[in-house]
């Protein structure tokens, strides 16, 4: 793969033009009560209500949990529904983020704020926490920055700020699990997984984590 070392960095396009479905700008407000991908949903009544509840969803898990009994409550919650929503409509998050299968999309990256598949998932988990920490968007808890994390992402935002380092991905014919790099590309020595190790993965997943 081409080292990154030297190279600028180009940090993800939070304002997507692209998108599942129609998307214009909304008033702003702190990361705290609505996402940033938020804000560029349409302005209709339905668009309005959800990001309402979104916003109710997040305070209520930044609230200190009440104390039960003698055993603490527990500090993560299920994925709110109305997160959940917001952060399935966001452009790419249909389809899994590295080999593009519609099936069982229900696991993320919280380090880069993507879904993808179990199998995909597997791989993920073989990066080790500290490079891509995965969860079960169905099935484990989940804490307020985790979600803030998954809102603030989306599958073709990481697609684009790869595509812009010369990371790109095809899938081939054959569906070779393995989904090397587009061989014509410069980084065309590693499969997809090398790409999450470069210096400029390491720099979204920080800034993704800061912002």
């Amino acid at each position: 793969m081409k080292s990154d070392q030297n190279s600028t960095i180009i940090m993800p396009p939070y304002s997507s033009t692209s998108t599942n479905s129609d998307w214009a700008s909304s008033s702003s407000s702190s990361r705290g009560s609505q996402p940033k991908a938020a804000l560029h949903l349409s302005s209709s009544s339905k668009t309005n209500e959800l990001l309402q509840l979104v916003a109710q969803e997040l305070e209520t898990m930044k609230q200190p949990p009440k104390q039960q009994s003698t055993k603490p409550a527990a500090a993560e919650q299920s994925f709110p529904p109305a997160c959940l929503r917001l952060m399935s409509s966001l452009p790419g998050n249909l389809t899994c983020v590295d080999c593009h299968s519609r099936t069982d999309i229900s696991w993320a990256s919280v380090s880069f704020g993507c879904l993808m598949c179990l199998q995909c998932s597997g791989k993920h988990r073989s990066l080790g926490v500290q490079t891509s920490f995965v969860k079960s968007v169905s099935m484990d808890g989940w804490k307020v920055h985790e979600v803030l994390s998954m809102l603030e992402g989306g599958n073709e935002q990481l697609d684009q700020f790869f595509e812009r380092h010369e990371m790109g991905k095809s899938v081939t014919d054959s569906g070779d699990a393995n989904n090397r790099i587009n061989p014509t590309s410069p980084t065309a020595s590693g499969t997809i997984l090398d790409r999450y190790k470069t210096k400029a993965a390491s720099f979204y997943r920080q800034h993704l984590i800061n912002h």
